[in-house]
């Protein structure tokens, strides 16, 4: 096994602006797959590769919204629900294969999810329903969107 760390660059855009989230993830490498912070990425599109001077990483779109997926508090999200950028999941769903969804342009995977109303921009009644006791939330940029989902006791 390799410990290394990976920096993970995020690029968002508001306003006209770039916001560029980085942060070191530390991962293990081992033949089975890629551990990233306690959690094993074992899904079958990720490649592992090694040269004698660095290894390389390349990861699948949904690996890359996994390892970009963060627990985050209601009150840091306020704002990108002002904006009008803050897209819910429904709790039935797996936020980060509605994500890729998104990021991957699938139009009529959306589309059928937008008319089962299992995502939605959140809005004032879902705000006042589910956020006045500040919760925590799983989120993930998919710019221009933060697309998050309430955390629950067997989210993990």
């Amino acid at each position: 096994m390799r410990l290394l760390g990976l920096l993970s660059l995020s690029v968002c855009v508001f306003d006209g602006y770039e916001y560029y989230l980085g942060f070191l993830v530390p991962l293990l490498i081992r033949q089975s797959g890629i551990l990233v912070a306690g959690r094993t990425c074992l899904c079958g599109e990720s490649q592992v590769s090694e040269t004698e001077e660095n290894l390389e990483i390349e990861l699948s779109l949904k690996d890359k919204l996994n390892l970009e997926t963060a627990k985050i508090s209601w009150k840091e999200l306020e704002l990108f629900f002002a904006k009008g950028n803050l897209l819910t999941v429904s709790p039935s769903k797996n936020l980060i294969e509605v994500a890729e969804q998104i990021a991957s342009n699938q139009q009529k995977e959306i589309e059928s999810l937008i008319l089962e109303k299992n995502i939605e921009f959140a809005t004032p009644s879902w705000v006042r329903e589910n956020c006045s006791e500040n919760p925590t939330l799983w989120a993930v940029v998919v710019a221009p969107y933060v697309v998050c989902q309430l955390a629950t006791e067997t989210s993990h």
